[in-house]
């Protein structure tokens, strides 16, 4: 078996527009955390709460893609891709 694949730029969001974290250093100032492991959820802040929720995880996924095409209109909203492994 065999795969060939291609890449091109199409353009990029950052963690910190997708969570909502407008200043990094005044999040981490507050002693707020993206997710803490020992209790499955951040502290001042909700987005990766339910880190192996399959439900949840495809709201992260749904939110990253809007964020996508809110930033970038012209590009094309491709479908999944089939896993294969």
């Amino acid at each position: 078996s065999s795969c060939t694949w291609h890449v091109d730029a199409a353009g990029e969001i950052s963690l910190n527009e997708l969570t909502g974290i407008a200043d990094y250093d005044k999040f981490c100032a507050e002693h707020k955390k993206e997710f803490v492991v020992e209790t499955d959820k951040g502290e001042g802040l909700e987005f990766w709460d339910g880190l192996n929720d399959a439900a949840k995880n495809e709201k992260r996924v749904e939110a990253a893609r809007k964020l996508f095409l809110t930033k970038y209109p012209d590009q094309e909203d491709l479908p999944t891709p089939p896993c294969e492994w």
